[in-house]
This record gives structure tokens, C-alpha cells and sequence, in this order.
């Protein structure tokens, strides 16, 4: 109590606590207006939010309800309005049709009037007009005296021809002939509609006709047509158009007759033109019966359960019918109200932010209060920032610990404590600097020591894969054939071994980058594909491109790093399957502008995978179990690889198995495409392709076998090929002949290919000129790639190299 005493009225203050003074000074009073504000303004919030629950149920399903009425309204109209263009387009084709009769009548008069009797001009018209037939037969002329009511011609049945139809009544008893006469009298032509017998369907319906009188002849000409065949048209696109209408998410409309027969449905087409009255939903309601009856009085809503297309599930749905007496239907619609509870979600969180909110006023109000208490703090926050000062000096170099003069003026017992400790710091941050310079070396050493590793090995690899080639080349027995292949394989894994572990180097080292490359992504797989068949081949098993149509197969990608994942994965497969098949499976996700997300899938019917070693399979050198290491060989760092390379891509390389039946290896990435159309390059024979002119070539090496071997992989009658064992010979015979290309091994005894591509730089800088130097060398570390380009050279190839690969390039530089 003295102490505290003492710090009030201001005497030195090291002695207490901070956490003393923060108590003090704000923690009481803050925290007793945080609560008492935060607890009243929470409990009225939660209050008004369970007082008002229901009433947001009501409203919502009142919203739900306003949204079917809405939608099945707009149905409706849209059909009301098909229907009234559908006769407004029957009714100018008839004026149309009409029109065109009296021009040919028109034409006839003119022609004949001063040669032919009307009679005879009559008959003509009357032969002209007599065959004319629209609307499948339906729509056909008849000419009439424009007084007696004659009738001249009707083209659907002559009986009526050769006298007046002047009493004619259709079905109701009305003079219809009189009354066309008295329209066209009155008004020159016009529609008139009564009730005929319809020629084809036999029975009597609404029918309209446009009639236009002739003066000159003294004539009137009309033509019709049933009201029933244009409504009959409009009905089938009416059907069409429901029939495949989403509304919104999982909400469709549906027509039905009062009869309960299907008009039209999304989902259920197999029964339209059939009674549905025995549909129940799950719990048995009658559903077609009830949306009839609850639309008894003109419309309804009903309540039941469906099954949700979108999840399979039954759920509550609310319905809404609504009748079309015009044709004897029923428009129906739904929605699934199981969202209701996401809609909760929804009012739950706007509950929350308005929680958040009222806190954050009160944060406001309180902090506004704190203003008050500055005068009183700030004596302490003075301390308390010559405290850091002190300590700041000594986190900025923390291998000085504190002097004893600096502990007497430092504020507060805890930071005199903390002082105390600067000097195990100090002891603890030079260790670590040590382990860390310890590290950073041993990882230097291990860099070296795989890149030199490299060299070592892929400089024998060189010959030994290139001689091979020419072995496989040349006519061996069945024996010696499969003795070849036996060794080539084993070649192959020893190179995938090793980029293996180059490529997690890379990876390791942050010295991995994806070099995008525009090429055919169908075909860059079919060929993926196709150098895993003999291996397929060899256990038996069927391996296949599953390639998807919508995939656009021209990209800009890196596809030197896809095919390697594609590789490892299908090589993995293989490895693990006895019998079955390996599919290799392209699909498109999605597409926005020029990007297409394609998801990528390696399918086998191997040994499949445990769940517990699933999270293990993509660690370095780690594979399922140690007795699948010893049953089917591998480093383990091929899904290590793959997953790293998919990551880069913006990707997750994923794993679905079920132990002794499958394995799906799969990943999704966004790869840019390019509309344009696959161009096919036929593969060259190289000893035949054509030169740009007769060409010479330097290679610079100092191992005579691979001197033998570039000699004969390059051997063409148009290039000359110069050799040099290191880099002083090159420089000799540089200057004494032109080249227009050389090639550069980089490890050689007296000038290394560094020393030799710069001093041939130097050269060209004094006599003008440039020749391609391209390094083919056994270091393929990605800083050996960047030394070689800084050196002076143009490209950088990495041995082994195989014969077609360098016969291919050389020719892409000089044919």
C-alpha cells in the first residue's frame, strides 16, 4: 500500500508493476463501461432478434409466395402474348395472301379486257386462284359476285360454285356471306370470323377470313383460317418453351390439363401426353390432384415434398398452380423452401454485424472517454517508451548485452527482470548465427556436390544412351532385341532418377521457374501416352487418352513441367498395376475469357492406396509402405516432384483410392489457350532434310567418345563438323575458319568452355561478326544454365542427349 501510495503522489516508479499501473490508471474503469454498455445493448439486439423470428419466417415465405405468383404470371402473359402474335402474323398473311389474289385477278383484267368476255376473264381467274393452298391446306380462295353473292370459284368445294350463297349461315344461324358482302360494301374489305367446318379435323370451329372487293370486275375475293390451327402451333412452342425453362436455381414450371394429363415438364418428358394423377410426393399427398383442386377458385398454393434435383434429398417445397380456362390448363411452379434455414444464416449475421456494430460505438464512446485519462497515463507511456528505447538499442545489435548503468534507469521491475536477460540472448543469437552460417555452407556443399555428381554421371550416360541408339538402329536377332530394350529401360530410369533429383534441387532452392511455350496440348499428351505403351505392353496392360471435345487443344503453358507431372503420374500407375487398364483423362471446368481451367486425371486399376498413407505418399523418398519400396523399386520422389510442379502451376495435386480396386491422381489449373487452328509439322528424316547452304559446325569436347558420338549422330552431307579437345584448340581453329555454329562442353582440361565462349566474344568484337555458341554439357543445374548464358553463350543444352533431339535441333538453327 506504501508503494502505491508513493507512485501517486510521483517518486521513482521502477519498483511497481506494469501491470500494476495499467489496472490503475484504465483497466477498471474501461472494462466496467465495456461490459455494462456491450451486455445492455446485446441483450436488447437478441431480444428483438427471437422477439421478431417469426415474423422474418412470414415474410419470407410471403417473398417466396409473390415470386412463384410472379413467375407463373409472366408465363401466362407470355404465352397470352405468343398467342395474340401468332393470329396477328395469321391475320397479315391473310391480307397478304388476299392481296396477292386480287393483283393476279388485277393482272388477268388487264390483259384480256379488251379480247375476252368477263365470263372468260372470270375463268381464268377462277383456274389461277382454284389450286392455290396455304396453311396445310386449310387456307384456300373463293371469289364472289359483289351483290348476288355469287359464287364463282371455291377452291375447297365446287358445289358451292355456279350459284348465290347469299342465305349461307355457318353454326350459329348468321347470313356470313351477307355479311362479307356488306363489309367489303362498306369499307372496301375487311375480317369477318364465324364458325365453320374445319376441312381436316371434321368438327366445327372459329374461323376468320379477309375478304377485298374487285370494283372493275365487280368481284370480292377472300381467303381464311382457323383460329383452332394457329392456337394449335402456338400451344406446341408454348410446350416447348416451359417444357425446358429453369426460373431460378432448382425452380421449373410445369403445365398440366384439368384432366391431370402432362403438357409440358423439364424433367418428366417421358409422360407428357399422360394422366399424372397417381404422382404422390413421399408422404403420399396426390400431388397433380391437390394442385387441381387448390386451383379450384382460379389459383392456390400447396405444401409437400420433393425430391431436390441439385442434392437428392427430400426436402419442403412450396407450390403454386394457377388456371388457364382459355385452353383447359394449369400452370404450376415450386420452390424449396429447405433454404429458409439459410436464410436464418443470413438474418443470424445481419444480427451479428448489428452487434458489431453497436460494440464498435460503444469502442467509439469509450474511447472518447479515454481522451480524459491521457493526462493521467502519460507519465507512464513517457516510461514506458524510454524502457523500449533502451531495449531497442539492444535488439538492434543483441550481441552487446546491457550495461549495469542502463539497468538503473530503467522504468518498472518486469524491464529490470527482462535486462537481466540480455546477456543469454546475446550468448544464444551468436549461436545461431553460427548454425545458421554452418547450414547455409552445407547447403552450398550438397548443391555442389549433386551438380558435379550430375556431370560425372550424365557424361558416360551420354555415350551410353547414344550408342544404344545406334545399336537399336541396326538389325539384331529377337534376343539381342529384347537383351537392347532391357538396357535402355534401365538407362532411362537411371536419367529419371537423376533429373529427379536435380528437379527437387531446383525446387528446394527457389531456382525453380514455369517457361510458358505454345504447342498442342492433345498431342504433346497422345505422345506422352505413347512412350509408356511398350512398358504397358510388357505387363499386359491397356493404357488410353481420354482427351475431352470442349478442350481447346492449342495452349500457352510450360509444357515441359505438365508433361513431366503427367509422366511421373502414368509411370507411377504402370508400377503399381497388375492387371486393368491406366487412363489418362483432360476435362474442361470452366472458361473466362482466354483461360480454360482443365482438370487433369491418371486412372489405374492397381493396388490402390491406404487411407493412413495417403498424406505421406508426396514427402521425399517416402513411398506407401518400405515393402512396396522393395517390391516395385523407386526414390519416392516422383509425387514429391509433381505435387511442388503443381503448386507452381496455381494447382492441388490430389489422391482418390480404394485399396485393391483404383488410384486417381488429379489437379485443376488454369491454362491459357489460344483460338487458333493445330498446325502439324511432319517429323524430318535428318540425313535427307535440306540445309539453308553447306554449313560447318565446331564441337568442343574433350572426351573422344562423345566426339565419336556427335560425328555420327550428325552426319550429313551438307555440314562439315570440326573438332576441338578444349578450349585453346578452339580458339586456334576458330581463328583460322568460319563456322556457323559451335558447340561448347564446358568442363575442359587447359580453357574451360566459359573461358573459351569469352574469349571468342572478344574476338568477334574486334572482326565484326556473331556465331552461335550453344553449351552442350553435363551440368544441368539452373545456375550452370544461367553461367553459360552470362559466359556469352547463345542456349544451353544438357547431356545425355539423345540423336533425334540433336538432329532436331541442329536442323531448327541451319535448315
Amino acid at each position: 500500500m506504501k508503494k502505491f501510495i508513493d507512485f501517486l503522489r510521483g517518486k521513482k516508479s521502477n519498483s511497481f508493476s506494469l501491470a500494476t499501473i495499467l489496472y490503475r490508471d484504465t483497466l477498471l474503469v474501461v472494462t466496467a463501461m465495456i461490459l455494462f454498455i456491450t451486455c445492455i445493448a446485446f441483450y436488447g439486439l437478441y431480444y428483438n432478434y427471437n422477439d421478431n423470428l417469426e415474423t422474418y419466417k412470414v415474410e419470407y415465405i410471403n417473398k417466396v409466395k409473390e415470386d412463384l405468383q410472379d413467375k407463373v404470371q409472366k408465363a401466362i402473359m407470355q404465352t397470352e402474348m405468343m398467342n395474340k402474335n401468332a393470329l396477328l402474323k395469321a391475320q397479315s398473311s391473310l391480307v397478304d395472301n388476299v392481296n396477292f389474289g386480287i393483283e393476279i385477278a388485277k393482272s388477268i383484267e388487264m390483259e384480256y379486257s379488251r379480247t375476252k368476255s368477263k365470263k372468260r376473264i372470270m375463268n381464268s381467274i377462277k383456274r389461277t386462284l382454284q389450286n392455290v393452298r396455304v396453311d396445310d391446306g386449310a387456307g384456300y380462295y373463293f371469289i364472289l359476285d359483289e351483290k348476288s353473292g355469287y359464287t364463282y370459284l371455291h377452291a375447297l368445294d365446287s358445289r358451292f360454285e355456279g350459284k348465290s350463297q347469299i342465305d349461307f349461315k355457318d353454326a350459329n344461324g348468321r347470313y356470313i356471306i351477307k355479311e362479307m358482302l356488306d363489309v367489303v360494301k362498306n369499307d372496301g374489305s375487311g375480317f369477318i370470323s364465324y364458325s365453320f367446318l374445319h376441312p381436316v379435323k371434321k368438327t366445327t370451329v372459329e374461323k376468320v377470313t379477309y375478304v377485298k372487293g374487285l370494283k372493275k370486275l365487280g368481284i370480292v375475293i377472300g381467303m381464311g383460317f382457323y383460329k383452332s390451327d394457329v392456337e394449335s402451333n402456338v400451344k406446341e412452342n408454348v410446350k416447348e418453351l416451359v417444357g425446358n425453362l429453369i426460373t431460378k436455381g432448382d425452380d421449373y414450371i410445369w403445365v398440366v390439363d384439368y384432366e391431370g394429363k402432362l403438357i409440358a415438364h423439364k424433367y418428366l418428358k417421358k409422360l407428357i401426353g399422360k394422366s399424372t394423377l397417381y404422382i404422390k410426393d413421399p408422404s403420399g399427398i396426390p400431388i397433380v390432384q391437390s394442385f387441381i383442386e387448390t386451383a379450384a377458385n382460379g389459383e392456390g398454393f400447396l405444401d409437400y415434398s420433393w425430391i431436390k434435383p441439385s442434392t437428392g434429398t427430400k426436402v419442403p417445397k412450396l407450390g403454386y398452380s394457377r388456371r388457364y380456362d382459355k385452353w383447359g390448363w394449369l400452370f404450376v411452379t415450386g420452390r424449396y423452401i429447405d433454404d429458409i434455414q439459410k436464410w436464418e444464416n443470413e438474418k443470424e449475421q445481419s444480427l451479428k454485424n448489428s452487434i458489431i456494430q453497436h460494440f464498435l460505438f460503444a469502442i467509439l464512446a469509450i474511447s472518447l472517454f479515454l481522451l480524459f485519462l491521457g493526462v493521467i497515463i502519460k507519465r507512464n507511456i513517457t516510461k514506458l517508451e524510454n524502457g523500449f528505447k533502451v531495449f531497442n538499442s539492444f535488439f538492434t545489435n543483441p550481441t552487446r548485452p546491457l550495461t549495469p548503468d542502463a539497468f538503473e534507469n530503467l522504468p518498472y521491475e518486469e524491464f529490470q527482470l527482462l535486462s537481466k536477460s540480455t546477456e543469454i540472448i546475446s550468448q544464444y543469437h551468436q549461436m545461431l548465427r553460427e548454425e545458421k552460417t554452418k547450414a547455409e555452407n552445407s547447403l552450398i556443399a550438397r548443391n555442389e556436390f549433386i551438380n558435379n555428381m550430375s556431370h560425372e554421371i550424365r557424361t558416360p550416360m551420354n555415350v551410353i544412351i547414344g550408342m544404344a541408339d545406334f545399336l537399336d538402329e541396326s538389325k539384331m536377332t529377337k534376343e539381342q532385341k529384347a537383351f537392347l530394350d532391357s538396357f535402355q529401360d534401365a538407362c532411362n530410369t537411371l536419367l529419371t532418377v537423376l533429373n529427379d533429383i536435380l528437379d527437387l534441387s531446383k525446387l528446394e532452392s527457389d531456382s525453380f521457374e514455369l517457361e510458358k511455350k505454345e504447342f498442342n496440348l492433345d498431342t504433346k499428351l497422345e505422345n506422352t501416352v505413347e512412350l509408356f505403351r511398350h512398358s504397358a505392353k510388357q505387363k499386359e496392360l491397356e493404357i488410353r487418352l481420354d482427351f475431352s471435345k470442349d478442350v481447346h487443344p492449342m495452349v500457352n503453358c510450360d509444357q515441359v513441367r505438365l508433361g513431366q507431372i503427367i509422366s511421373n503420374l502414368i509411370g507411377n500407375s504402370i508400377k503399381f498395376t497388375q492387371f486393368g487398364h491406366v487412363e489418362v483423362r483432360v476435362t474442361k471446368v470452366k472458361e473466362e475469357g482466354s483461360i480454360q481451367r482443365l482438370k487433369f486425371s491418371v486412372y489405374d486399376t492397381g493396388i490402390g492406396i491406404e487411407k493412413e498413407s495417403v498424406d505421406k505418399i508426396f514427402l521425399k523418398f517416402m513411398q506407401a509402405d518400405t515393402s512396396v519400396t522393395r517390391k516395385y523399386g523407386g526414390t519416392g520422389l516422383g509425387l514429391s516432384i509433381s505435387k511442388k510442379i503443381v503448386d507452381a502451376f496455381g494447382g492441388e495435386l490430389k489422391v482418390n483410392s480404394e485399396p485393391a480396386k483404383f488410384t486417381e491422381f488429379s489437379f485443376e489449373i488454369d491454362v491459357e489457350f489460344l483460338d487458333v487452328a493445330t498446325i502439324t509439322k511432319p517429323d524430318i528424316v535428318y540425313s535427307e532434310a535440306k540445309l539453308n547452304k553447306k554449313s560447318k559446325l565446331l564441337v568442343v569436347d574433350d572426351t573422344e567418345d562423345n566426339l565419336l558420338l556427335i560425328k555420327k549422330f550428325l552426319e550429313h552431307p551438307e555440314l562439315t563438323i570440326v573438332f576441338a579437345k578444349n578450349g585453346i584448340e578452339a580458339l586456334e581453329v576458330f581463328r583460322r575458319e568460319d563456322f556457323d555454329m559451335i558447340l561448347m562442353d564446358i568442363q575442359m582440361p587447359v580453357m574451360d568452355g566459359y573461358e573459351a565462349t569469352q574469349q571468342i566474344r572478344v574476338i568477334e568484337k574486334e572482326s565484326g561478326g556473331h556465331v552461335p555458341i550453344y553449351a552442350l554439357t553435363a551440368y544441368a543445374m539452373t545456375e550452370n544454365i544461367e553461367k553459360s548464358l552470362a559466359a556469352g553463350c547463345d542456349g544451353h543444352l544438357s547431356k545425355p542427349i539423345r540423336k533425334k533431339d540433336i538432329q532436331r535441333f541442329i536442323f531448327s538453327k541451319l535448315g
